[in-house]
């Protein structure tokens, strides 16, 4: 959301905005109650607000850090649910409140060991201040010179999926791990931004059950997904494998920023399966052949499924959704209520953080701008380019 000129947001204004990960909140003077709660944000920097509404950031597992110029006073019992937030700026804050139980309430660990035996007291890792910060509310906390760049990573760094290759020893870089099969952890004590597992081919049920900081998941010889595995990963953005051919129960239930999955070689897909899975637009399916109850149950953004051997869809497997187009061989076309079966249709699609359809649109746009200069310039010097093509004739 880039809106460079926000000065107010009004209450509960992007209240349960699941998909919204960056927005710009420079000149923001007026957050209202609830303003920017459970909502995807990594980062909050804000130059003119003095005092936050009612729990205006909370339960956002996402925030990592915040920076407010002008902030007078920050009430941390009003962010018990920022799991991750760990990194202050306030410079002119003169009272934080419950500071002491926000840190007590954390139960994660933020290292990169991927230790599973920490000691508890490297588990609560404390909240640091930059060094600028008010020093009556820093007391004796961890002061850091600047806060970190804030990294969105939706896929594996290419020099460490090299080291796992050759090394073939689990490790951690950056909150994501790096190993050869999944391995059990503390998957809801330990921070985990992305699983990388290249020789691994199922996900074992409940595996990362309600996980809230998992955005990817790297397997390319994944071929099954065990019921309930997947469940709650909320800000799942990117499950890649292009083997998958099996989806249980409810497997992806409850993962609203989830955008990029290839389900082409699937051929069995459980109830439930994409259930609350706002981030879906667009899928294709070359192998399915049923589509159960309740599949993609209040799946908000899904507007074109593409099956060719498609030839059985429940009554109820889109309840709560937009008509959906599903493109398929095997039922007649038509309007069946909450489908219909027709032609495939071309829009506008979000995958991670490409527009799909704009960047073909923008070559497509490109090369008509090449040919028109071409055209313009052959316009303009035909008569010179006919008498040297004469001339070489000769």
């Amino acid at each position: 959301f880039i809106g460079d000129n926000l000065k107010s947001l009004g209450e509960c204004c992007f209240h349960e905005d699941f998909n919204l990960c960056r927005i710009s909140l420079h000149n923001v003077e007026h957050f209202g109650d609830h303003s920017l709660e459970v909502v995807g944000i990594r980062e909050v920097v804000n130059k003119k607000c003095k005092k936050l509404g009612k729990e205006a950031l909370n339960d956002n597992p996402q925030l990592q850090q915040i920076d407010f110029e002008q902030l007078e006073e920050i009430d941390m019992g009003q962010m018990m649910e920022n799991m991750q937030l760990k990194a202050l700026r306030l410079p002119n804050c003169k009272s934080i409140q419950k500071l002491q139980q926000f840190e007590d309430h954390s139960e994660y660990s933020y290292s990169d060991s991927g230790s599973e035996g920490e000691e508890e007291n490297e588990k609560k890792n404390k909240i640091a201040f930059t060094a600028d910060s008010n020093v009556q509310i820093v007391g004796e906390l961890p002061l850091i010179q600047k806060l970190p760049e804030v990294l969105y990573q939706y896929e594996p760094n290419q020099q460490q999926l090299t080291k796992l290759k050759n090394e073939r020893q689990q490790f951690m870089h950056q909150q994501i791990m790096y190993a050869m099969k999944f391995k059990k952890y503390q998957a809801k004590q330990v921070v985990i931004k992305g699983l990388v597992i290249l020789k691994q081919d199922t996900v074992p049920k409940g595996s990362f059950e309600d996980n809230p900081f998992l955005n990817f998941i790297y397997g390319p010889r994944i071929k099954k997904v065990e019921e309930d595995s997947i469940l709650g990963c909320f800000f799942l953005k990117r499950f890649f494998s292009k083997c998958l051919e099996f989806i249980g129960d409810n497997a992806f239930e409850g993962c609203p920023w989830l955008s990029e999955i290839d389900l082409t070689k699937v051929n069995f897909l459980g109830a439930e399966t994409f259930t609350f899975c706002h981030g879906l637009v667009n899928l294709q399916f070359d192998e399915l052949e049923e589509i159960k109850p309740d599949t993609f149950n209040d799946s908000k953004g899904l507007r074109q499924i593409i099956g060719p051997k498609i030839k059985s869809i429940d009554e109820d497997a889109f309840d709560e959704c937009s008509q959906i187009n599903v493109v398929t061989d095997q039922i007649p076309s038509g309007d069946y209520g909450s489908y219909k079966v027709g032609k495939k249709i071309m829009f506008q699609e979000i995958l991670v953080d490409k527009f799909v359809e704009r960047n073909r649109f923008s070559e497509l746009v490109g090369i008509q701008h090449q040919l028109a200069q071409n055209f313009r310039f052959y316009q303009s010097n035909k008569r010179q380019i006919y008498q040297v093509a004469l001339q070489k004739f000769k």
